[in-house]
């Protein structure tokens, strides 16, 4: 599962949201052997994977049974989670493009529309 967050986010409430989301999922099933779980190692990692242009792209590692209980598991994951990003003011990004003119010297007859 991997979302995009932006920068000015609280990146560890959405690393938490995150992992709430995929553990309270009834598809979930958490695959850690006996010794990982006694090592302490949580149930649903998430990390950062990407410091991009637009944001910080955060994974939570999630597994289902089959292909079908996956697919289901992403699509609710997705909807919850900006359900929840949204409530908490936790913005996703999308691409801004900022752009720059150079002062130009026009002619009298010409003008910029």
């Amino acid at each position: 599962m991997e979302v995009f967050v932006s920068y000015n986010s609280d990146l560890d409430l959405a690393k938490s949201i995150i992992a709430e989301e995929i553990e309270k999922h009834k598809f979930f099933v958490d695959n850690r052997t006996k010794e990982q779980v006694d090592s302490g190692l949580p149930i649903v990692p998430v990390r950062v994977i990407l410091l991009g242009d637009n944001g910080i792209l955060l994974r939570g590692w999630a597994w289902a049974m089959n292909s079908a209980e996956a697919f289901e598991l992403n699509c609710d994951l997705l909807e919850t989670i900006e359900k929840r990003f949204d409530a908490c003011a936790i913005v996703i990004p999308y691409p801004q493009q900022v752009v720059h003119f150079a002062k130009q010297n026009l002619s009298s007859d010409q003008t910029i529309n």
